[in-house]
């Protein structure tokens, strides 16, 4: 080969070179500056206002955006799930069409589904949705009544497939929990009515109590999150059949919209009390069928009927005392002036022969200038000055620097609490805070109904007498406890009360009052150290 042939091939191989890259070039750069132009429809899913959807057979769907939320306008007038529509719109508006083909046999011309979107700016596009095709997993569709088809991906037809129930929202109630002010709930067993004063909830039926802040908002919560798991009818023309006429149970809540912030009429979202004061009501009928899954209910007189989970009924049968404040009682330390603690354990003969044991602790506060005291000199000679001389060695000074170092050992002030029964002298003051500190306040780990049956291992009953204090009278306080052993939680009893106890409060009722058992207020003295002396270098 010569020198010219070569060059020309070198040439050749350049400009072949040169006009792909330019065509690759100017490719890429058209798609950059018109990104829509492979979208079929050209509308962004975040411009549609409105879409619907007709099936060739079926009821049409109407989905229309409501601020930023969105609504169903047909076959019926309800709030829609955002979820399920950003997502049909997102098939539509992604549609991309692969080729054009001829209509025959595409179905097109006689569609499975009609379409039509219309955007922010009344801009209109309809597409006919005809055949999946023999071959891939693609879709014919005509886009403005074109005399051509296009082929698309076959994944919106599963989307059209869907149930208008799929659009809609589950969602039957919608109220912020801060603004219900009065709960009732009615069943077979009596009324239970919860009222909200001030910030606190108040039990008012079947017998005053406070409330407790936890127990009211995880109530408060199934309230106004109430969804359905289906739609059964649309009104409440049937509510016999559903037995919603003579409902199992009812909740019926109550509502103080905020000043700032007035409710308006929502008929085209969940349901939510518009006036002061106004009040919305749940029913609750038969259940679905035999599996008891299911159970049929209605918000309101209106409607719709649908399904909810048996197990949301479990949230509404609670009782009273499940609803109860945990809290008991508050003692405060500062104020209490005697304990009487007095212990019984029965005699056992398993599995050893126990006699029957029976003892009373009388603790009592000491006053105040008692436990002051006199004054106490600054210093207290532990033992007498030390003269005695260093041995005196080969090679060094004797030493006759006598040691008189005086120990200073203050005394211990004593206990603000004295021990009245026997053994009689100062209470330990740690142990006595320990059992204060545990009724400050005393909270119930769980209320029961009444009192258990089973032998307790020992009891105790607990007087607290208190002083005066901030406008309230003195008084005394009786509790008392049963300890069912390792394997069952503690049981007071307070007034009318019965409920479960941490077993700490059993530990601390167990505990040793006598002073001695207390570690010392302040560290001995440390023993003086022997002199050391030089070490005598060995002879020689």
């Amino acid at each position: 080969m010569n020198f010219r042939t070569t060059l020309f091939l070198l040439v050749l191989l350049i400009g072949v070179g040169l006009y792909v890259l330019f065509t690759r070039q100017t490719s890429t750069d058209t798609r950059k500056v018109n990104p829509s132009e492979s979208k079929l429809v050209g509308i962004e899913a975040r411009d549609i206002d409105k879409v619907a959807i007709t099936p060739q057979d079926g009821k049409r769907v109407v989905l229309e955006r409501s601020g930023a939320a969105w609504r169903l306008a047909e076959p019926v007038n309800g709030a829609a799930d955002s979820m399920q529509v950003d997502s049909l719109l997102r098939e539509i508006a992604d549609l991309a069409s692969a080729r054009q083909v001829d209509l025959k046999e595409t179905g097109v011309e006689s569609p499975s589904f009609r379409i039509e979107i219309t955007d922010r700016n009344g801009k209109t596009r309809k597409l006919d949705v005809g055949n999946r095709a023999t071959v891939g997993d693609n879709l014919y569709v005509r886009l403005d009544g074109r005399d051509k088809a296009e082929v698309v991906a076959a994944g919106i037809y599963e989307q059209l497939e869907k149930p208008y129930t799929t659009y809609r929202e589950s969602r039957l109630i919608d109220v912020p929990q801060m603004l219900v002010t009065e709960v009732q709930i009615t069943r077979p067993e009596g009324i239970l009515k919860l009222r909200k004063e001030g910030s606190n909830w108040q039990i008012i039926e079947p017998k005053a109590m406070p409330a407790d802040a936890m127990a009211v908002s995880d109530l408060l919560t199934t309230i106004t999150s109430f969804s359905a798991n289906s739609f059964v009818a649309e009104d409440m023309k049937e509510a016999r059949e559903y037995q919603l006429d003579r409902p199992t149970m009812t909740i019926a809540f109550s509502i103080e919209p905020l000043a700032t912030q007035p409710l308006t009429a929502a008929s085209t979202g969940p349901t939510r009390p518009t006036t002061r004061g106004a009040q919305t009501v749940i029913r609750f009928g038969r259940y679905e069928d035999i599996t008891k899954k299911n159970v049929f209910a209605a918000v309101s007189d209106q409607g719709p009927v649908v399904t909810v989970s048996a197990t949301t009924l479990d949230s509404f049968r609670k009782t009273p005392l499940d609803l109860r404040e945990k809290k008991v009682l508050d003692i405060d330390p500062e104020h209490v002036s005697e304990l009487s603690l007095l212990s019984d354990r029965p005699a056992a003969t398993q599995p050893i022969t126990r006699p029957a044991e029976r003892h009373e602790t009388i603790i009592r506060r000491r006053i105040e200038s008692a436990i002051a005291g006199p004054p106490m000199p600054a210093t207290q000679p532990a033992t007498a000055p030390s003269t005695a001389p260093t041995t005196q060695l080969s090679g060094t000074q004797p030493s006759t620097n006598p040691s008189t170092a005086a120990v200073t050992q203050p005394a211990a002030p004593p206990s603000k609490w004295m021990l009245v029964s026997e053994p009689r002298g100062d209470a330990n003051e740690t142990r006595m805070d320990a059992l204060l500190q545990s009724l400050h306040p005393l909270k119930a780990q769980k209320f029961l109904e009444k009192s258990p049956t089973t032998q307790p291992a020992k009891t105790w009953l607990l007087r607290i007498h208190s002083e005066p204090a901030g406008g309230k009278p003195a008084g005394a306080i009786e509790l008392h406890l049963s300890d069912l052993g390792p394997d069952s939680p503690p049981v007071a009893t307070y007034g009318d009360l019965v409920f479960e106890v941490d077993r700490n409060l059993l530990d601390n009722l167990a505990a040793d009052f006598a002073a001695a058992s207390e570690p010392p207020a302040f560290p001995p003295p440390a023993a003086p150290r022997s002199p050391r002396f030089p070490r005598t270098p060995p002879r020689r």
